[in-house]
C-alpha cells in the first residue's frame, strides 16, 4: 500500500453557500489540505487531488463577475431567486470553479496541474436546495480542462449522460502512470432508485475490485470506523476488513471529524466537503 501523510491544518479555504434543511443557504468553507504520498520512483505524477460532496454554490455579481458569496452569512431562497431573476447575480456551482482555485494552490507549491491526477468521489452537483440532484458533466469537464488525468465515481446526487467520455468507475479498475484505481459509483440502497445498489451487488463489486489489488479504491459512501467514532456503513467496513490486501480508500458522503483513519489493513481518506492534495514525495521541491 502507498504510504501517505496529511497535514491537518488547511492551506486554503474556498467559501460557498450550502443549502440547509430549512431551505436557507448558509455560508461555509471547503477546506483544502496538503500532504505527501510515496509513489513508485518511475511514476511521473506530481500530485493527486481528491474531493467529494461539492454541494453548494458561489455567487457572482453581474455584470462585473465579482465574487459576492461572502456578503451573506445566510440567504433565503426567495432572496436568492429575486436577485437572480433581476439579473443581479450569477449562481455558479462550487465544483465548476474549484479546479481554478486548486490550480492556483498547486502553482504556489510548484506542482504542475498537467501532471496531477484528480479523483472525484461523488456528489458534485451544486444544489441550491438540500438533496438536489443533477447532471455534473460541466463539473467533470472543468476538472478535465485543468488536470492531466481525472477519474472518479458518482454519488447518490449525481448524473452523467450515457457515453459521456469521462473516466467514470463503477466496478472497473483503470491505470494512470502505473497507479491502479478501482471504484464503485452510488450508495447502498433500493436499486429501483437512481445510483443505489442492493447490498449483495455492492459487496460483489467491492470484493472483485479488492481481489485485483488496486493502489486506490474510490467509493462515495464511507465505511464506519468504530474505533475512531467515525460514521459510515458498518457492512462496508466488514467487507473491506475481510480483504487482506490493504489499499487507500477515498470516500465522502458523511462528515468526519478527521481526514484519515486506519481500518486495517486499509487506510481511509474522507473528503466530504473538503479537498486533499497529496504531492508525490519524489517530486517534492
Amino acid at each position: 500500500m502507498k504510504e501517505f501523510k496529511i497535514d491537518t491544518r488547511p492551506i486554503h479555504r474556498a467559501r460557498l453557500l450550502v443549502p440547509l434543511s430549512d431551505s436557507r443557504l448558509k455560508l461555509e468553507s471547503i477546506e483544502i489540505f496538503f500532504g505527501e504520498i510515496t509513489l513508485k520512483p518511475e511514476n511521473p505524477i506530481d500530485a493527486i487531488v481528491i474531493t467529494a460532496d461539492l454541494q453548494g454554490v458561489i455567487l457572482k455579481e453581474k455584470p462585473s463577475g465579482k465574487a459576492v458569496t461572502e456578503t451573506f452569512s445566510t440567504l433565503s431562497p426567495d432572496d436568492l431567486n429575486n436577485m437572480e431573476k433581476n439579473g443581479l447575480i450569477e449562481i455558479v456551482p462550487i465544483g465548476f470553479v474549484l479546479p481554478d482555485i486548486l490550480k492556483s494552490v498547486l502553482s504556489e507549491k510548484g506542482i504542475s496541474p498537467e501532471q496531477t491526477l484528480a479523483l472525484l468521489c461523488g456528489d458534485l452537483f451544486g444544489a441550491t436546495k438540500r438533496g438536489g440532484s443533477g447532471d455534473v458533466s460541466n463539473i467533470w469537464q472543468s476538472f478535465e480542462n485543468t488536470f492531466g488525468n481525472v477519474t472518479g465515481v458518482l454519488g447518490n446526487h449525481d448524473f452523467l449522460p450515457a457515453n459521456s467520455g469521462f473516466n467514470l468507475l463503477d466496478g472497473e479498475i483503470i491505470s494512470f502512470k502505473e497507479l491502479t484505481i478501482g471504484g464503485i459509483s452510488g450508495i447502498i440502497g433500493n436499486p429501483k432508485k437512481p445510483n443505489r445498489k442492493a447490498p449483495e451487488t455492492y459487496r460483489s463489486l467491492l470484493t472483485d475490485i479488492l481481489q485485483k489489488h488496486p493502489d486506490i479504491l474510490i467509493i462515495h459512501e464511507s465505511p464506519r470506523v468504530t474505533e475512531a467514532s467515525l460514521p459510515g456503513r458498518a457492512d462496508i467496513s466488514e467487507w473491506l476488513k475481510k480483504n487482506p490486501n490493504g489499499t487507500i480508500v477515498c470516500t465522502g458522503h458523511v462528515s468526519w471529524k478527521q481526514i484519515a483513519a486506519n481500518l486495517p489493513p486499509h487506510k481511509i481518506i474522507n473528503v466530504e466537503q473538503r479537498v486533499v492534495i497529496l504531492q508525490n514525495k519524489r517530486n517534492k521541491k
